[in-house]
């Protein structure tokens, strides 16, 4: 935990080594489309000014990364993980305790 209460987490594996480890379960996932659709109108209340460009992830991305039980959401999840999150453009994670 860094000083300005912000986290990174720093794999000793990569990320590609979680997925599919959660088992699923058996309710409907929210669908990334339905993230997306939340997110933009988010966005759009934000001021210009405070916009940014880090993505942000979020849990739902996370469990469809990690248990692979739905082959459309799963795969949108991976290719976002796998291939659009670098260490020069990484992804936000909130953590609440």
């Amino acid at each position: 935990m860094h000083p300005d209460g912000s986290v990174v987490l720093l794999p000793k594996i990569p990320a590609s080594a979680l997925r599919g480890i959660v088992k699923p379960r058996r309710h409907r996932p929210v669908t990334i489309e339905e993230i997306a659709a939340a997110a933009a109108a988010g966005a759009r209340r934000r001021s210009a000014a405070r916009q940014a460009s880090m993505i942000g992830l979020d849990t739902n991305i996370l469990v469809r990364y990690l248990a692979q039980d739905d082959p459309v959401q799963s795969a949108k999840a991976g290719e976002l993980i796998e291939q659009q999150l670098t260490e020069d453009n990484p992804g936000f994670l909130s953590v609440l305790w």
